[in-house]
C-alpha cells in the first residue's frame, strides 16, 4: 500500500505521519511518500522522518508533485481523504497492495495534478475531514482489521 502525505508545511506532521505508519503491523508492506513538502517540513521534517523510516525499515520517498508519485508507483486504485468531492466511506472500499491512499495536509491547496483518477473517501462516523495523521491511524486500523478477518477465514 502506498501512503502519500501531500503538501505538508509542518515538520511535526511529517514526522508523526511516518511514526504512525511505522508502528502498524503491516509496516513492511507500506511505502511512505511525501509530495510537495514546503517550508520547515522540507528543511527539518523530511530529514527527521527519513531517519525514522530508515531505522524502522520503511520504504520512504520524497517527490516534488503528486503526479510524480502516481507516475512512479503506478497504483491500481487511488483514494484521497477529502470530502471536497463526492466521497464514499473508507470501510466500503477494497484495498490492495498497490493501492495509493492520499492524505492532503490541509496546509496548502490540493490542486488538480494527478488526482483526476482518485476517488474521495472519508469516515462516516465523523462530520468532517480529520487531519492526515488521524485519518492515517484510522485507515491503517481498518485495513489491518480487514486483513485479519481474511487471514482468519
Amino acid at each position: 500500500m502506498i501512503l502519500v502525505l501531500h503538501a505538508p508545511t509542518s515538520p511535526h506532521m511529517v514526522v508523526e505521519f511516518v511514526r504512525t505508519a511505522s508502528v502498524a503491523r503491516i509496516a513492511r508492506d507500506l511505502v511512505i511518500v511525501i509530495t510537495r513538502p514546503g517550508g520547515l517540513a522540507a528543511q527539518s521534517g523530511v530529514p527527521e522522518a527519513w531517519k525514522h523510516a530508515h531505522k524502522s525499515g520503511l520504504a520512504f520517498s520524497v517527490l516534488p508533485e503528486l503526479s510524480d508519485a502516481i507516475d512512479l508507483y503506478k497504483p491500481s486504485e487511488i483514494y484521497i481523504f477529502s470530502r471536497n468531492r463526492e466521497w464514499v466511506d473508507f470501510k466500503e472500499v477494497m484495498i490492495g497492495s498497490n493501492t495509493m491512499l492520499i492524505f492532503p495536509s490541509g496546509e496548502q491547496p490540493l490542486g488538480k495534478e494527478g488526482v483526476e483518477r482518485a476517488r474521495g473517501v472519508g469516515f462516516s462516523e465523523f462530520s468532517r475531514d480529520l487531519g492526515p495523521v488521524q485519518s492515517l491511524s484510522i485507515a491503517l486500523y481498518i485495513v489491518m482489521t480487514k486483513t485479519s478477518l481474511i487471514k482468519n477465514e
